[in-house]
């Protein structure tokens, strides 16, 4: 795998289509390229904010990281965006009712009369993810690509775990300034929430939380951590709390972009 190496595949090859994945939230935007006939990642890029960025501006910052980055959108054939945001409810499918998505999400965040509202389905798990995506970043890549597909990223991110898990049940995942905690009880989704974060203190903290909540033995359940981005002495903190975890993901390229 060769990652960064932009301007010269990009620029010279000029006949190689691209398949390009791009995760972007209020904290970071992330980017791959994939080679379209061997699927594999010619490119990685990600951009953390120590600021939250405001929804307004996403659009521009991303036009930037995109002109950085030197993408040549010629050669870009298709393009999965994962849009990070909690402005999202997961909706059992037996209760969903597609006039009513403005309904699920008023409980959790505030919902305008011109809000456009998506759903993503989650076959997997026999559930609907309903949430308010970043249009002025969907119309910037429709503006520049000729195929757009986007999903929530906990959306994909809740697939792709359940895929891999196998027997395992428990999942941290940790971002620029987000945790994500996921349970799977046998086949189902037994808990899932965010948590905003800034440190490796407050990773522990909430994990220990939702093992008092949900009368976890620390011994018997294993933490299993994806990292897309590291928090100094995480492990080592870890160590002190947990008898029971292991990283089952620590790359320089973004968990959801890999194979």
């Amino acid at each position: 795998m060769v990652i960064g190496l932009q301007h010269l595949i990009l620029k010279e090859n000029k006949y190689n289509q691209l398949n390009l994945e791009l995760s972007v939230g209020n904290h970071y935007i992330s980017l791959s390229a994939k080679d379209n006939n061997s699927d594999e990642i010619v490119i990685h890029k990600r951009k953390s904010f120590s600021k939250k960025i405001d929804t307004n501006s996403l659009n521009t910052i991303l036009r930037n990281f995109l002109d950085e980055n030197s993408i040549d959108f010629k050669i870009v054939d298709n393009v999965n965006l994962y849009q990070e945001n909690d402005l999202y409810t997961l909706v059992p499918k037996e209760l969903y009712d597609k006039d009513e998505k403005k309904t699920y999400l008023k409980y959790n965040t505030k919902v305008n009369d011109s809000d456009y509202i998506s759903a993503d389905e989650i076959n997997e798990l026999n559930i609907k993810n309903v949430y308010i995506p970043y249009i002025n970043v969907n119309n910037l890549l429709v503006d520049k690509f000729r195929n757009i597909n986007y999903f929530h990223f906990n959306s994909a991110l809740l697939k792709k775990i359940f895929h891999a898990k196998g027997t395992k049940t428990f999942f941290a995942h940790v971002s620029t300034n987000k945790l994500k905690l996921i349970i799977f009880k046998n086949k189902e989704l037994n808990f899932f929430n965010s948590f905003e974060i800034e440190s490796s203190l407050d990773i522990i903290y909430y994990i220990l939380l939702i093992f008092k909540e949900k009368n976890l033995n620390s011994t018997d359940t294993k933490i299993n951590f994806i990292i897309d981005k590291s928090f100094d002495n995480l492990l080592e903190i870890c160590g002190k709390f947990f008898q029971n975890f292991e990283v089952i993901h620590n790359d320089d390229v973004d968990f959801l972009h890999k194979k």
